[in-house]
């Protein structure tokens, strides 16, 4: 009963699919993403970045919209098989002004 009373989680993922650029200062990558959240992404590419790793990125949004660009570090690695998506997990590190205000609204 006390499971009641608690509000209903509202999700914080969103499964969408925009093209994407991110880089490491040495190399670019683009890719594409198979979701987002208020933490982070996860990118569908085969580009390799160790965990850990610091990149830029540059998604890109429906036509018309400004482009959201920030930094995010690599957190995980998925090889694909069985279904799943070959990438990498990214958590947002830093954004340019307004950009992560851009995304929220988006």
């Amino acid at each position: 009963a006390r499971l009641l009373h608690v509000a209903p989680r509202v999700a914080s993922r969103v499964m969408v699919r925009l093209q994407a650029r991110i880089g490491d200062g040495d190399s670019q990558a683009f890719c594409q993403t198979v979701d987002l959240s208020t933490s982070g992404m996860f990118v569908r590419t085969d580009a390799i970045y160790p965990v850990g790793t610091r990149t830029s990125f540059q998604l890109f949004l429906p036509p018309g919209s400004e482009a959201v660009v920030g930094s995010a570090a690599v957190v995980r690695q998925v090889s694909g098989g069985q279904g799943r998506a070959e990438g990498i997990g990214l958590r947002w590190v830093e954004f340019r002004t307004g950009s992560e205000a851009h995304l929220r609204a988006f």
